[in-house]
């Protein structure tokens, strides 16, 4: 590969006789080793008369010996790319051949010492570079010329002396390589040559033409050229350290048959692994064969300056900006053009975003985050780091706290989510309250309870400003049931939430829900449990003794289960329901216009309504009796009068004075009432105390009656119950804020403060003068119908005020004459 060249022709004959001598001292054997070797050392020195030709001593014997390695014009790239050096020596070169037969990179020798300069070597790196072949300058090293490592005659003098001739030849562009030291001087075999003095020489040398490259704006690191029988110091020469392996290193070493593809030198000393190996004399070039140790794009990457695959000089920079202004982000990079460039936002791509600036304009809250780049070309690619866009803002609620609902005991957490300048601050308040330590952006109840039923908001706080949340519900229902659970009534399903009424049949359970669906459970012999698909418009419901009921949103009754009696086969026409009850075996409705409607079982006459019964608000069924409450205040019964063992009860025989009352409920064999003063009555059967109210209860405001027992619900939400125990019907599980109650055969049910039905007037309906509307309603709260006569009007009359009843509540104006009138409903 290299050849000497002195500034005299006794050093060009010193260096000859040296080199010849580095040949003979190399081989171990005399065979065609020997010769290559020979031939390659001498016949690279530059043609000068001598006093003798060594070369024709011997006798031409080297024509005839020398193995020649050849590719084929045309051969496809390996996965190793080939390469060729060359000098002055080779002073007509066929590039195209070369590049033809699979060669993509190249060394020009360009200076050697301080003296010599390759007369070829701008045309050699012309013609490489216009076929597409990297290339590159070399320096041949001449320590023996010149020992010191800085100052005069020094490594320094010969960096200069090459970066002056080769020096505009090293710049970024995609086609040039780093420059190479050619290292083998064979003059440095004594004297005050060590392994460590000519390592210093190796790394001053490449530091001096780094520096010069530093300077001219790029960061390169050279080569070093050298061979396996001159690197190590047990060959003979002083040889190198491990200090020079900072730099890549091209080991020259001759195979008798190597293998480029998958062979490698014998030795890489002092470097642990080698990156270019010359594994022969002799290419296409007429110079010398060499491969690199990876593929192609690795070699780019190493060597090729500033044109391998991108390589980011400058990461884009955060940005600190207010709402409103404009962000830039710009990234440097250096690599083979054309280089492309796709901007990110969060790791996403950003629409039309390719160039190496990127403007975010108008900036707003969502704005805010981690921008990045990813730049390309046809060998890598590359990604920068994030800059984090911030933008400086009072707090804006992004998503607002959302309702809620569930059972008792479950876990629940209401969450909010903001944007704007950190740190920012949260605090919870309950019902317009502050919340002790609630400073988290999100509400955490690990068990609700319900004292925890109410509203809830949330204050978002930073040194810029405040905001406040809408309020959202926590609503805890609970549904509890206890007592008999032999056919599962007392195990509510998982979807029982945003429950708004319960009934209890005789060993099965209802539950309607605020969205209108019904839900069912237990004893299902007779289908009743067995919804109808596309009921999810209720209204109200009941429970029988086997079948049950549904009003839905347009006033008619929906019946499923036990059809023996016909109690599930509601009469053609029948509308305008507001209110239903289920017995044993029959079915009990209440018209919107105050009278009553009966069908199915008739064995008691409990279906026959009484003559003239009107202006009735509710209805109670029992198993086989009938209740009525009229709005004066007094009841109606008729049915069966006995009780279980056949004897008279006289379930069906009002108590005398019983003239105040505001609720009523039926069981199997007894009658209970509520009245005004909060009070309560029954009569019947008590053969299991289920009429014996309990002393001094008072403040009831609504009552329940089971196959034997009792339950009342008073106004602070608590709950009492007597009579029959035999299945702990009676064992209350200590509830509080409850708002309905239900009995079944053998179980009971409460309904504690849940999900507040939405107030809303349902199936508003005129006729004549008097307009009237429903409400679905719940124990314990309380309503008015107001009205005003114009929508500008501010002030409202009050005409009608109801205590709820667990069902629905009709209102009625009676004098809507005018030609518009407008109302609300309010609920406390």
């Amino acid at each position: 590969m290299f050849r000497v060249r002195g500034s005299a022709q006794a050093l060009a004959l010193e260096s000859l006789e040296l080199n010849v001598w580095r040949c003979l001292l190399y081989s171990r054997k005399v065979h065609l080793s020997l010769v290559r070797n020979f031939q390659r050392s001498c016949s690279h020195y530059r043609d000068v008369t001598s006093p003798f030709n060594l070369f024709n001593s011997f006798n031409y014997l080297t024509l005839a010996l020398v193995s020649t390695i050849i590719l084929m014009p045309g051969r496809t790239m390996a996965q190793r790319p080939l390469g060729t050096d060359v000098s002055g020596y080779q002073p007509s070169i066929n590039w195209t051949n070369v590049h033809n037969a699979g060669v993509a990179f190249a060394w020009a020798k360009a200076t050697e010492g301080t003296g010599y300069v390759n007369p070829y070597f701008t045309a050699q790196e012309a013609g490489a570079k216009n076929v597409g072949i990297y290339i590159g300058a070399y320096h041949y090293a001449r320590p023996s010329l010149h020992p010191n490592i800085t100052g005069s005659s020094s490594a320094d003098s010969e960096a200069a002396y090459f970066w002056s001739i080769a020096g505009t030849y090293v710049k970024p562009g995609g086609t040039y390589l780093v420059p190479m030291l050619d290292w083998e001087d064979p003059a440095v075999t004594g004297g005050s040559f060590t392994t460590a003095s000519l390592s210093a020489w190796v790394n001053e040398w490449c530091n001096a033409v780094s520096n010069y490259a530093h300077a001219a704006g790029m960061t390169i690191k050279p080569v070093v050229y050298t061979g396996t029988w001159y690197s190590n110091p047990a060959n003979g020469y002083p040889g190198l350290n491990s200090s020079v392996t900072n730099w890549p290193d091209w080991i020259a070493a001759y195979p008798n048959n190597p293998q480029p593809q998958t062979g490698g030198p014998s030795s890489s000393y002092p470097w642990p692994s080698w990156y270019i190996w010359q594994y022969a004399d002799t290419n296409w070039s007429g110079g010398d064969a060499d491969v690199y140790h990876y593929d192609l794009a690795s070699f780019v990457q190493t060597f090729v300056i500033g044109g391998g695959g991108p390589i980011i000089s400058q990461q884009p920079t955060n940005v600190t900006i207010g709402v409103g202004s404009n962000a830039v982000f710009r990234v440097g990079v250096t690599g083979a053009t054309p280089l492309y460039y796709q901007w990110r936002f969060d790791s996403a791509d950003i629409l039309g975003a390719t160039n190496s600036t990127y403007s975010r304009t108008n900036v707003q809250l969502a704005d805010g985050g981690s921008y990045s780049v990813v730049v390309s070309n046809s060998l890598s690619s590359v990604t920068s780091t994030n800059a984090v866009l911030t933008v400086l803002s009072p707090p804006v609620i992004t998503t607002q706290p959302q309702s809620v609902s569930v059972t008792v005991g479950q876990g629940a957490s209401l969450s909010v989510a903001a944007q704007g300048t950190a740190p920012l601050s949260y605090q919870w308040l309950f019902n317009s309250n502050n919340i002790a330590a609630a400073t988290n952006a999100s509400l955490i109840f690990a068990s609700a309870q319900s004292a925890n039923y109410g509203l809830y908001s949330v204050v978002v706080s930073n040194r810029l400003g405040r905001m406040a949340s809408s309020n959202a519900l926590l609503a805890v229902i609970a549904t509890a049931a206890w007592g008999d659970s032999s056919w599962g009534q007392t195990n509510g399903p998982v979807s029982l939430t945003n429950v708004i009424a319960v009934a209890g049949g005789a060993w099965h359970s209802l539950a309607l829900r605020a969205d209108g669906t019904v839900l069912a459970w237990g004893d299902d012999i007779n289908g009743q449990c067995d919804v109808p698909a596309g009921l999810n418009n209720a209204l109200a419901i009941a429970a029988g003794g086997y079948h049950s009921l549904a009003i839905r949103s347009d006033g008619r009754v929906t019946a499923w289960g036990n059809n023996d009696y016909g109690q599930s086969s509601v009469p053609a026409g029948l509308g305008q329901v507001i209110g239903v009850g289920a017995g044993a075996w029959h079915s009990l409705v209440l018209g919107r216009d105050g009278t009553v409607t009966a069908w199915g079982d008739n064995s008691f006459g409990q279906c026959n309504v009484p003559a003239g019964l009107s202006a009735v608000v509710a209805v109670a069924a029992g198993g086989n009796h009938s209740l009525a409450l009229r709005a004066d205040g007094t009841v109606a019964a008729w049915g069966d009068n006995t009780g279980a063992d056949g004897t008279f009860a006289g379930e069906s025989v009002l108590p005398e004075g019983l003239n105040t009352a505001v609720g009523i409920a039926a069981g199997d064999y007894h009658s209970l009432a509520v009245r005004a003063d909060g009070t309560v009555v029954g009569w019947g059967d008590d053969s299991q105390g289920q009429i014996d109210v309990p002393p001094g209860l008072s403040n009831v405001v609504a009552v329940a009656a089971g196959g034997a027992h009792s339950l009342a619900l008073q106004r602070d939400g608590t709950v009492l119950a007597w009579g029959a125990n035999w299945n702990s019907q009676c064992n209350l599980p200590g509830l509080t804020n409850v708002v309905a109650v239900s009995a079944g055969e053998d179980h009971s049910m409460a309904l504690v403060a849940g999900n507040v039905p939405a107030l809303r007037l349902l199936s508003p309906a005129r006729q004549g003068i008097q307009f009237s509307a429903l409400v679905q309603s719940l124990y314990r709260k309380t309503y008015a119908f107001d009205s005003k006569p114009t929508a500008n009007s501010s002030i409202w009359t009050a005409f009608s005020t109801n205590s709820g009843n667990g069902a629905l509540l009709l209102f009625a104006d009676p004098n809507a004459t005018t030609p518009a009138k407008y109302y609300r409903l309010r609920q406390w």
